[in-house]
């Protein structure tokens, strides 16, 4: 699994999670969340985030074809799906079949976008699928956080038109973390202060 990690309305928050259900008369602790979070919204209301590392996202290996269509399946109960170690140069083809299958399951309508090539090694991208009705409004690849150069450079993407952010945008980050021995890099894909930064929000 990798981190997930938002331009509110004015005094607004900035990220939203999942709204809770109404009830007529709530209890102690439900009251407690509402006092902590003016998020919490009186709708049963939630966004689903998946996140999968794709590794090379071979879609069209013979011997992965069923491996794949059950995951485009399963990927489409969501509302937004993150992929890590795509190919760069074969990148596109791959992830609009993925696209295809998931809108076939779905019936509804998918965008995709992608990060810029990173390396180490063979430029590798993020990859992001959207379900409408959320759209895409900025997306950035932050090749640098706070200095430090980042390998699999991180995809952030800020979000709108859900019902579920009637309130606030959501930022989602794709990250593909370094091995442990990089612990500086490690550190810094999650400072989601920079990412804000960096979609100028």
């Amino acid at each position: 699994t990798h981190d997930l990690a938002a331009a509110p309305a004015p005094d607004a928050p900035k990220a939203v999670e999942k709204n809770a259900t109404s009830k007529s008369m709530p209890t102690k602790s439900e009251s407690k969340l509402k006092t902590l979070s003016p998020l919490i919204e009186t709708a049963d209301l939630e966004l689903k985030i998946v996140s999968f590392n794709a590794l090379k996202l071979r879609i069209f290996d013979e011997a992965l074809v069923a491996d794949w269509a059950a995951l485009a399946a399963e990927f489409a109960t969501a509302d937004v799906v993150v992929l890590q170690e795509v190919p760069a140069g074969s990148a596109q083809s791959r992830v609009d079949a993925l696209c295809a299958q998931m809108e076939a399951a779905s019936g509804e309508l998918w965008i995709s976008v992608m990060s810029e090539p990173s390396g180490p090694g063979n430029p590798e991208v993020h990859a992001a699928l959207v379900r409408a009705p959320l759209q895409v409004h900025k997306i950035a690849t932050l090749h640098r956080i706070d200095g430090a150069s980042m390998d699999h450079a991180p995809l952030a993407l800020l979000l709108r038109g859900h019902d579920a952010l009637a309130t606030c945008d959501l930022v989602v980050v794709s990250v593909h973390l370094p091995p442990r021995g990089r612990q500086r890099q490690r550190e810094e894909q999650r400072r989601v202060p920079d990412v804000i930064r960096a979609l100028n929000i």
